[in-house]
Formats: C-alpha cells, structure tokens, sequence
C-alpha cells in the first residue's frame, strides 16, 4: 500500500466563532500544508516543503501509533457532539483508508484507533509555530 498523500482533519466542537478553531492537514512527498478555519472562513493557511525522508517519517509514525479502522463489533455508538478527528490516507487519487473518532460513517465502522495523539502532535510539528495560526 504506498501511500502518496495523508489528510489529517481536526474539526473543533461547537463552539461561538471566536474560539472555534479547525484545521486540515494535509502531506504528501513534498510538502505539508495546512488550512485554519472557524466554522467556514479560513484564518490561517501554511504550506511548508518537505524532503523524502520527512514524508517517510510522517508514514512511520502512523504505523507506529497503530492506526487502524476498528471492526464493525468493535465500534462504540455513534456519539454526538464534541470534536472529530479524520485521518484518510491516499494511494494517488485513490482512498485506501478513512476513519474518524466518532465513528459514524454510516455503515457501523469508520472508528479511528490507534495513537491519534501522535500522529495529531508530529503533523502539527511539521509547521513552524503551528499554534499561532490557531488565533
């Protein structure tokens, strides 16, 4: 499975505009680049160029967090609220796997497992001052 794009979608709860804060992420070979928004104005953009071995690390991490799609008995219900986080992983133009914290993909599967933790932390650290494009 050679993955050619990774796309890392954080979406904020519900929240008033002035504190809520999304953001994709998305990586491939040669650069990362990441998008803010608030509900749908964009804040924030940043696109950052990235060398081969960065984006092999950024593959490593995902199979060192163990990233998997939970099977359909080992989803929780469908939640409601809160935050979602996405992970799709791409070979070209082709989804080869998508998955949420929630869950809900309507099927009774899509439940991200894994670090989610880490793979959130490293993508965010591919940018320089991620935190300030958050305001």
């Amino acid at each position: 499975m050679p993955v050619t794009k990774i796309v890392y979608r954080f979406r904020d709860a519900s929240v008033p505009p002035r504190y809520h804060r999304s953001y994709t992420i998305s990586v491939t070979p040669d650069e990362a680049n990441v998008v803010v928004n608030s509900y749908s104005t964009q804040l924030n953009g940043l696109t950052v160029q990235l060398s081969p071995s960065e984006f092999q690390a950024t593959l490593d991490i995902i199979e060192k967090s163990q990233i998997t799609e939970a099977s359909d008995n080992e989803v929780a219900p469908k939640t409601i609220g809160g935050k979602i986080e996405y992970l799709t992983l791409f070979e070209n133009d082709t989804e080869i796997f998508k998955a949420n914290t929630h869950g809900d993909s309507g099927q009774g599967k899509g439940r991200l497992c894994g670090d989610v933790k880490a793979v959130q932390q490293y993508l965010t650290s591919l940018f320089p001052n991620f935190r300030s494009l958050l305001k």
